[in-house]
């Protein structure tokens, strides 16, 4: 099978499937109003429809659980009309979208807590987060090996990597049996239309991150499509 092939095969999620296995990874903006989803969002998720399936930003499931300005929550009837908002948007435009469930715990700060301090399942200050090595700059560092192989060594179910992907390792990765799909970050910021430009072999937008975070509408729903290039 060839890239597209390996790509462009559907997966089985659940009770749906993903027409492709090119996902949107979870990414922070910034850009929700006290906390609900907006119109804006809206229109930023839509834009990414054609993501095989949309992992929506870390969303907060408490007041507790904040822990970064400007992210969404789901702890009031308020924060889940907005979030209905988001998904009929992005089911009616044919995609598919996940919501990542969040609480900051001992990470949050006095700040987003009233000043009172941040609840945590332990006293202790640990925190685990497995990722893919990254050099300064929250760039992939592929001078490390890979942690996804060891993954999936001890692991059995479907398994979603990202970090440092393009067309090609996205789908040897697939091929190889490591992963079942791959989720792109800062590809798919500046790429609402990521997956045909895959497709098609088509120039990417680069990214600005200057731009990733805060509440502007530049850098969030302006990058143009392939189409209008």
């Amino acid at each position: 099978m060839n890239d597209n092939e390996v790509l462009f095969n559907p997966l089985k999620l659940g009770a749906i499937e993903t027409p492709h296995r090119i996902f949107m990874a979870p990414l922070t903006r910034g850009r929700s109003t006290e906390r609900v989803p907006n119109a804006l969002m809206a229109e930023y998720y839509t834009q990414r429809a054609s993501a095989g399936l949309i992992i929506s930003e870390a969303t907060a499931i408490s007041k507790q659980g904040y822990g970064w300005y400007g992210a969404p929550a789901i702890d009031a009837d308020q924060h889940v009309e907005g979030w209905k908002r988001v998904t009929d948007a992005v089911h009616t435009a044919g995609g598919r979208m996940f919501l990542q469930l969040w609480h900051m715990g001992r990470v949050s700060h006095p700040d987003y807590q009233n000043g009172e301090q941040p609840v945590g399942p332990s006293p202790i200050a640990a925190y685990v987060h497995t990722a893919e090595s990254i050099r300064p700059g929250r760039l992939f560092n592929p001078d490390v090996p890979r942690v996804t192989p060891h993954t999936r060594a001890n692991y059995d179910g479907t398994l979603i990597t990202n970090g440092g992907y393009d067309k090609t390792a996205a789908a040897n990765a697939i091929r190889t049996g490591t992963a079942d799909a791959v989720a792109f970050g800062q590809f798919f910021i500046a790429n609402p239309d990521l997956p045909e430009r895959i497709r098609i072999d088509a120039q990417l937008n680069p990214p600005v991150p200057e731009t990733f975070y805060g509440p502007a509408d530049s850098g969030y729903v302006d990058y143009p499509f392939f189409s209008q290039t």
